[in-house]
């Protein structure tokens, strides 16, 4: 089973090349990150993963903004605002 469909000239969809393009980018990102704070930094653990506290935070304003949008739809509290 091919999971990527061939487009009717033959070639790749242009969604498939943007996905492929994304993650190669994300590995030189990472990749050239950690080899700079590796060698020229002289970190060294969790240290060298770039822009750490970004990625660490980010699951928890993913989080925040998947409740705030189910509640938003669903009407379930915590949506009015106190008067100053």
């Amino acid at each position: 089973m091919n999971s990527i469909k061939i487009a009717a000239d033959g070639g790749i969809p242009g969604g498939a090349i943007f996905i492929i393009i994304l993650l190669v980018l994300a590995v030189v990102y990472f990749a050239g990150f950690a080899i700079y704070y590796r060698f020229l930094q002289h970190r060294t653990g969790v240290d060298v993963i770039a822009h750490r506290t970004f990625w660490v935070a980010l699951p928890v304003y993913a989080r925040d903004g998947v409740t705030y949008l189910f509640r938003r739809v669903t009407g379930k509290g915590g949506l009015q605002y106190e008067k100053v």
